[in-house]
């Protein structure tokens, strides 16, 4: 198993996606201090799986994303491919070159990939495990790692070996296969206490389920009694129900006379409805033939107030006549006839309006004596209603004819 190439983009450093090809002979990565040479090497470790920032001289993880220069935005993902040569079948694949890939993104979210396919960090160690390419094995040799296999410590020195001899996948499968036991313990110690809180219920439930059959046997007990109690209530039900069937007879049969006598006396009441009517239609007609009593007599108002306003004329035409005696004492004679008549028909004219006054007055008292008279005797016929209101035209008629002849004079 050979590294064919390294493939990174946005990891520390390397803003831009750079390649790096492995294949043949020995690479070397020359430079001076700060270029980014031991960035290469983490970045390996970090796509191998490294998940401790001390060993990626870092602080927290996402330190390894391309932060940004002066002139250059930081980045929000990064990402490294390591591409293996497995002709050999050192990794327990069927592939002939495994691609391994992980991916970080700024908001801390992580992927790993083998051949573009999704993977755990699990899987990726279990397929690395032997090979040397742990992110603690001698595939990566540090200054400190040479220390550790130096110095006295059996542990260090012991981890390096069991790696190089190819043992470390037992360890791992013995690791593994002891936390599965301890968590197998767990829940055994877990399963006992549930039993034991599953026999505190099942002692509850017993001696519930003794008062469960007790309040059975004397709820079957009080149901007995109940139907008893309910058996003579219902032959006392029974009995009321036979004297409620007959009252309920004779209450419907009362129902029965009531509801004639409502309906003889809704009948009453449409007649007096219908004889309402009626009244309110003479009422109307009265209303209106007052309304011409009032229009004839306005009308005759009006006559008068001409015939005075002719009254008043003539007397300015008398004052004239007066003032042209002295100019005309040759017409003396027929001026003092014209006078006379005029004084005479103005004194037929007065003698008119005030006989006409007095007949108004007496049609007014006839027509309130008739509305008193309506209003007592309310069934009186519609033909004597119309009789009175032609005696009362032909009175007003009567009474403008005087008036009428004066004009015509």
């Amino acid at each position: 198993m050979q590294l064919r190439r390294l493939e990174i983009a946005g990891f520390k450093s390397f803003m831009s996606r750079i390649e790096l090809d492995f294949s043949g002979g020995v690479t070397a990565i020359i430079g001076p201090n700060g270029c980014g040479k031991s960035n290469v090497v983490d970045s390996i470790r970090w796509v191998l799986g490294e998940q401790r920032t001390r060993m990626l001289r870092n602080t927290k993880m996402e330190n390894v994303l391309f932060n940004g220069t002066r002139l250059r935005k930081p980045l929000g993902m990064a990402d490294v491919y390591l591409t293996l040569d497995n002709e050999d079948h050192s990794l327990n694949l069927e592939y002939e070159e495994v691609k391994i890939g992980r991916r970080l993104y700024r908001s801390g979210v992580s992927e790993y990939l083998v051949n573009g396919a999704p993977v755990r960090l699990k899987d990726v160690r279990g397929l690395l495990v032997d090979t040397g390419l742990g992110n603690s094995a001698y595939a990566i040799i540090e200054r400190d790692m040479i220390d550790k296999v130096l110095s006295e410590k059996e542990d260090e020195t012991r981890h390096l070996l069991e790696e190089a001899a190819g043992v470390m996948r037992y360890r791992f499968q013995r690791e593994e296969a002891e936390r599965k036991i301890k968590a197998t313990e767990q829940d055994l110690l877990r399963l006992v206490d549930i039993l034991n809180e599953l026999d505190k219920e099942l002692r509850s439930l017993k001696y519930q389920m003794g008062k469960a059959r007790r309040y059975q046997s004397l709820k079957e007990q009080a149901d007995l009694m109940e139907i008893g109690l309910l058996k003579g209530m219902l032959f006392d039900h029974l009995g009321r129900r036979d004297a409620l069937v007959a009252e309920r007879a004779t209450h419907e049969n009362v129902r029965l006379v009531d509801e004639n006598e409502i309906a003889i006396r809704e009948n009453r009441l449409q007649e007096m409805r219908v004889g309402s009517a009626e009244f309110e239609k003479r009422l109307q007609d009265l209303h209106e033939s007052r309304f011409s009593l009032s229009t004839a007599l306005q009308q005759h108002d009006e006559r008068v107030a001409v015939h005075t306003e002719r009254v008043n004329a003539s007397r300015s035409r008398i004052v004239e006549d007066t003032d042209e005696v002295t100019r005309a004492r040759t017409r003396l004679e027929s001026i003092g006839a014209e006078l006379g008549e005029a004084r005479a028909a103005a004194l037929a004219k007065r003698e008119a309006l005030a006989a006409t006054r007095t007949l108004l007055g007496a049609k007014e008292a006839t027509l309130r004596e008739a509305n008193q008279r309506l209003r007592q005797r309310f069934n009186i016929g519609h033909t004597t209603i119309q009789f009175e209101h032609a005696a009362c035209e032909a009175a007003c008629v009567g009474a403008e004819e005087p008036g009428r002849v004066a004009a015509r004079r």
